[in-house]
């Protein structure tokens, strides 16, 4: 029996008391802490379901992990799919058990761009910055790969501007929410853990097949007994651990599975293999969200309490108005509410514009100051391994960076503190010791990559302390100065008060003695005063001149005719070049429509500037078709195949001058401007190099601006907007647009004249207004509902009555761009309406402004026509054509405006009163609406006859539209 106990006890032994500890590995990650905190539940779960010892074992990358599991370092690790097939290639790992997350056992890998991005496909970002995780990651790498080469992106190293590993899921996510890169690749589960509100700044544009989950991955020679415990412990997880574990753990469960679940990945690998490797690091330069956020708090203070101030300087001014109103004149009121209220505000603004600019400096030199300290961690590394990277740790410690360690595989290599050295944080964070060093600080990561993969994490920690100090102190001179401005401004109003009232008394009484015709003498007032008066004299004078030149001018700006045989052989040329030219062909068809001598000597002088390179100025009133104008000299060139770029110079008008610089010249390398990638930016002369770009509204570019241009525009090298690099030339051909003068731009001196004489220097291309091409209108019409008739089985047509009123029409205020507004709109009102022919109620319902001139037929505006056609409709029922027009009810408004129709139509004919009442009714039919009406005519007539008679004819007016007053004079004048 005791023989039989020994031999029990030393074969059960080691089953009780394990002499060896499983050791599991994890990727750390980019935050350690984090990684220690989520997988530290698991690893207690299994210490008290199985028995065992369990350690935790980190390293940099999934590569880390599969060489660490071949040398024995490590039993068990969890990590990705392709990372997986990767291990049971090399011959010593085998599957333990598989993962369950939000209730499935796949998951997908995306792109994803910010939700403001104009991107929807994969195509969209060409030449944006990509960033992937890390080679042996599935979705963050191998799919990614493969979903370009899918999409027909055969290289992505030319396709991408910029291609960066960063490291992890996580990274990849910091550095696209902070503007850092463009476009990510990750898994779709790292987005479902986001916040809510990180996750509303991004969208998916292209999604993978579904992709296994990565298995628990074991040592293939661990014992068999160990093995199956430890995977018999990990597939009831889900039963005996709380919720909140699993929400911790990240994981919902585990199931047993084989290689073949992994199969899809194998064949994912072989095709990759097949496409080059995109391996690189990351120069992570920019902001984490984390500083942002802390930045943009102290921004958003500084602004609440900016416009506090004001909206109590504000209400200050309005209380000052309400007691000084009766006072001072209005006039005087607003110069000192100029005087104090601007001032302030102007250097409110100022002062904050101040502040942010430190807070960006202060944010662009820290990262500036950790990269410095990366790029030497990594040096020192490379030369002596782990030596002196306390010493660059301590060097760097300042009021900003209070403190930094380096950690490796969850060790602390290096610190500012020599008594960390060598301490393992894991054990600390899962005991709840673990403490940085300055709780109030914030901690920011950076990983030190060698030879491309991540060697060890940077860990440093900031002190906002310096830059809230700095924020106190604007903010008190801030108070000084505007309190100051404030005190300034009232003591000078008063002054400027007393000085002007002294001024203004003398000045007004010799104004009002010249209006009587009295002459002035110098002894009654100053002679400075007499000056003034004889300059308004003077001024008035030289108005009246003016007005005459500019209406010479107005009449020189005219088309002088062209001979019809010229006109004819113009027509000829251009038929034949449209033949000739498939897209100025289409062009003729949509926005170079007519056939007018006018129009067709613009054509002609754009088909003559398209084969230079000279840049062109077209001059034309808004909307007479400038941009068409544009696009035919684009098509009739030898560009006509390269790029065209249209841009507004409103746009730049009010922006800040470098970003309109950058625009144009584009970024060069290091140009330090938050959110410029650092190896620079294309502008929009480089964009459209060996094409044409057209600047519309040319008078509204920055003066600053049209100096530079003057270097491309006189094929000059020119220099980025900021930034580092080398002077560049550009083959553009400039086309610019106005509807304004130019010359006179140059005098008032919003113009530069060399850069005038510049684009002038081959003339210009005059564009004709609508009314100088009244023979295009009805081929415009037509052509307009020829495109909206596009692709419709039944055609719309427009009745000859619409037709006639719609040509009838001046169009001076916009020309082509609102008649085609006109048809749109009739157009519309057909297709609401379900009919086949656009009528003259169409017209009617439409927004469109009544014509100046009439037709020969009758005396009525398009607007009159409107309102007859109601009438005429419902028999002239005044009731009744109230309520379509939405008149009240008993409003009489529908009777002031017949009247006025009647009034209209007699002074047309002559006081003729059945003429009248013809074209009011428009020869209807019926008796009894012609008996009405011409008893309502004849009635109106004698009235007219008894109140001019009785000079009581003002009466008549009363009420009635201001456009029928002239027609009623004129008709008394008859009578």
């Amino acid at each position: 029996m005791k023989r039989l106990f020994l031999i029990l006890i030393f074969v059960f032994l080691p089953l009780r008391i394990d002499a060896k500890t499983i050791r599991m590995g994890f990727v750390g990650g980019y935050d350690i802490e984090h990684s220690v905190q989520i997988w530290s539940p698991l690893l207690d779960y299994l210490q008290r379901e199985t028995g065992y010892m369990f350690e935790m074992t980190l390293r940099e990358d999934y590569l880390g992990l599969i060489e660490s599991l071949e040398k024995g370092d490590i039993d068990l690790y969890e990590g990705g799919a392709f990372s997986h097939v990767v291990a049971m290639e090399r011959g010593k790992a085998d599957i333990l058990v598989g993962q369950i997350n939000h209730g499935t056992t796949f998951y997908y890998s995306v792109f994803v761009v910010p939700a403001k991005a104009s991107v929807e496909t994969i195509h969209d970002v060409k030449g944006k910055r990509l960033a992937l995780t890390q080679p042996l990651s599935t979705s963050g790498y191998l799919l990614p790969r493969l979903m370009l080469e899918e999409a027909g992106i055969e290289n992505p190293k030319t396709f991408f501007g910029q291609i960066v590993l960063t490291g992890s899921h996580d990274r990849s996510l910091e550095a696209l929410l902070s503007n850092s890169v463009d476009v990510v690749a990750v898994g779709n589960f790292f987005i479902e853990m986001l916040p809510e509100e990180k996750k509303n700044r991004l969208k998916i544009i292209r999604r993978s097949g579904a992709i296994p989950f990565g298995p628990v991955t074991v040592r293939k020679d661990l014992d068999s007994h160990i093995r199956q415990t430890i995977q018999n412990a990990l597939l009831v997880f889900e039963q005996k651990v709380s919720p909140d574990i699993r929400r911790i753990t990240e994981r919902d469960g585990f199931i047993l599975q084989t290689e073949n679940t992994f199969d899809i990945v194998r064949t994912y690998a072989a095709k990759a293999k097949k496409i080059p490797e995109l391996t690189t690091s990351i120069p992570y330069q920019k902001i984490p969200t984390i500083v942002a956020k802390r930045i943009d708090d102290l921004k958003n203070d500084h602004r609440r309490w900016t416009l506090f101030f004001l909206g109590c300087l504000a209400l200050l001014i309005i209380f000052f108005i309400l007691v000084t109103r009766k006072r001072f004149t209005m006039f005087v009121v607003s110069i000192m509410v100029s005087t104090i209220f601007a001032p302030a505000g102007i250097i409110a603004f100022l002062q904050t514009r101040l502040l942010f600019g430190v807070m960006d400096n202060y944010a662009v030199s820290l990262m500036s100051r950790i990269e410095n300290m990366n790029l030497r961690a990594v040096s020192s590394i490379a030369k002596t391994a782990d030596d002196g990277l306390d010493t660059i740790l301590q060097e760097s410690i300042d009021d900003v960076i209070v403190w930094g360690r380096i950690f490796q595989h969850g060790t602390i290599i290096a610190s500012s503190d020599p008594r960390e050295k060598g301490t393992s944080i894991i054990d600390h964070i899962r005991a709840g010791t673990f403490h940085r060093p300055h709780i109030s600080t914030l901690s920011i990561h950076d990983p030190l990559m060698l030879k491309g993969r991540q060697y060890a994490t940077l860990q440093v920690g900031i002190a906002f302390d310096a830059l809230l100090l700095h924020s106190k102190h604007i903010r008190t001179m801030n108070i000084l100065m505007i309190f100051g401005v404030l005190l300034l401004s009232i003591v000078l109003f008063f002054f400027m008060k007393r000085r002007l009232t002294s001024l203004t008394k003398p000045l007004a009484e010799a104004v009002e003695k010249l209006r009587e015709g009295h002459d002035i003498e110098t002894t009654q007032v100053d002679q400075d005063i007499k000056n003034v008066v004889s300059s308004l004299r003077h001024f008035g004078k030289e108005l009246y001149e003016k007005e005459e030149l500019l209406q010479l001018k107005t009449a020189d700006h005219q088309f002088p005719s062209l001979d019809p045989l010229v006109t004819e052989e113009i027509r000829l040329k251009i038929s034949a070049m449209e033949r000739e030219n498939k897209l100025f062909q289409e062009l003729r068809k949509t926005i170079a429509i007519g056939t007018s001598a006018a129009w067709l000597r613009t054509l002609r002088d754009a088909a003559i500037r398209a084969r230079d390179r000279s840049p062109v100025v077209i001059i034309g009133p808004s909307g007479s078709g400038k941009t068409g104008v544009a696009n035919v000299i684009h098509a009739l060139s030898h560009r006509q195949k390269r790029n065209f770029g249209e841009f507004n110079c409103a746009e730049f008008a009010s922006a800040d001058p470098l970003i309109v610089l950058g625009k144009l010249f584009g970024y060069g390398k290091q140009s330090g401007i938050q959110g410029i990638d650092p190896n620079g930016q294309q502008g929009i002369l480089q964009e459209f190099d060996g094409g044409t770009l057209f600047f519309d509204e040319v008078e509204l570019l920055p003066q600053k601006a049209q100096q530079l241009l003057l270097l491309p525009l006189e094929d000059r090298p020119f220099h980025s907007a900021a930034g580092q690099g080398s002077p560049m030339t550009v083959d553009v051909r400039f086309i610019f647009a106005t509807n304004k003068p130019l010359d006179d731009l140059v005098r008032v001196g919003e113009m530069r004249l060399d850069f005038l004489r510049r684009i002038q220097a081959r003339g210009e291309i005059r564009v004709p207004s609508l009314a100088e091409r009244k023979e295009d209108i009805l081929s415009l019409i037509q052509a307009f509902l020829t495109l909206r008739n596009k692709g419709r089985e039944e055609q719309i047509t427009i009745s000859s009555e619409a037709l006639t009123f719609l040509t009838s029409n001046t169009y001076k205020r916009y020309h082509v761009s609102e008649l085609k507004g006109v048809v749109d709109q009739v157009f519309d009102h057909a297709l609401f309406e379900n009919v086949s022919q656009i009528e003259l109620q169409h017209l009617h319902a439409s927004s469109m402004p009544a014509p100046i001139v009439r037709d020969i037929s009758h005396p009525f505006d398009l607007e009159d026509m409107k309102k007859l056609s109601v009438l005429r409709t419902v028999t002239f029922n005044l009731s009744h054509a109230e309520e379509r027009f939405g008149f009240g009810a008993g409003s009489k408004t529908m009777t002031h405006h017949v009247r006025g129709l009647i009034y209209r139509a007699l002074h047309y004919h002559l006081g003729n009163a059945e003429r009248a009442v013809t074209t009011l009714t428009g020869g209807n039919n019926r008796d009894s609406v012609n008996t009405k009406m011409l008893s309502r005519v004849q009635y109106y007539m004698e009235s007219a006859r008894h109140h001019k008679k009785n000079n009581t004819h003002n009466i008549l007016f009363a009420k009635l539209p201001q456009k029928y007053h002239t027609d009623l004079n004129e008709l008394l004048e008859m009578l």
